[in-house]
């Protein structure tokens, strides 16, 4: 008895280290400031406006490729930001400065959308459910109507209806379960044997 407590002891992690790692959970924000303190990792920071068509509200932004570098003046040593060349090989394989799209759009009159690429493209931008207007809003509803209604309450501010048509999606959801976990409950009592 003794030697499984002496060894439970032993092998336990010591009080400060577990003080030190607590465990993380599966909703914790994952820290990544680290990345941004290692000098053998590249940025790419966004250095200049190539281009910008004010009629369709898209553009060009290059963005820089740059390195950590230390710099030492007098008594005192820093960690700056410089732009660094290409070091992959074929030298012309990717853009030492990358020129990306990017895109402005008015969702209303006092909501505006910039969308950003941060990389290729495999796949070309499709239009996102989020904010994308009363066809998502009927798409997530499936009711005819009854989505435009709540997104149009929603840009007015108009919070009864808001309300309203969210106790008669809620309501509606919740009879449809009653009634299908019913029919269930019938139908696996009948497969039993046992009368209904």
């Amino acid at each position: 008895m003794l030697v499984c407590l002496g060894a439970g002891f032993w092998l336990s992690e010591p009080p400060q280290l577990a003080a030190a790692n607590p465990p993380r959970l599966l909703n914790d924000p994952v820290d990544i400031s680290g990345d941004f303190h290692n000098f053998a990792n590249l940025y790419y920071l966004a250095d200049k406006l190539a281009g910008f068509d004010p009629a369709t509200g898209k553009g060009e932004i290059t963005y820089q490729r740059a390195g950590y570098s230390s710099r030492q003046a007098f008594d005192n040593m820093l960690a700056v930001v410089k732009p660094v060349g290409p070091n992959e090989f074929p030298e012309n394989e990717y853009a030492a400065n990358p020129e990306l799209p990017f895109s402005i759009d008015f969702v209303s009159p006092r909501t505006l959308r910039i969308r950003m690429t941060s990389g290729p493209q495999v796949h070309p931008p499709q239009e996102e459910l989020m904010l994308a207007g009363a066809v998502a809003a009927e798409a997530v509803f499936s009711l005819p109507g009854l989505g435009q209604l709540l997104l149009e309450s929603a840009q007015t501010r108009d919070i009864p209806v808001v309300q309203g048509v969210l106790l008669v999606v809620s309501t509606f959801v919740i009879v449809v379960n009653l009634l299908v976990n019913t029919a269930l409950g019938l139908l696996y009592r009948s497969a039993d044997g046992v009368g209904v």
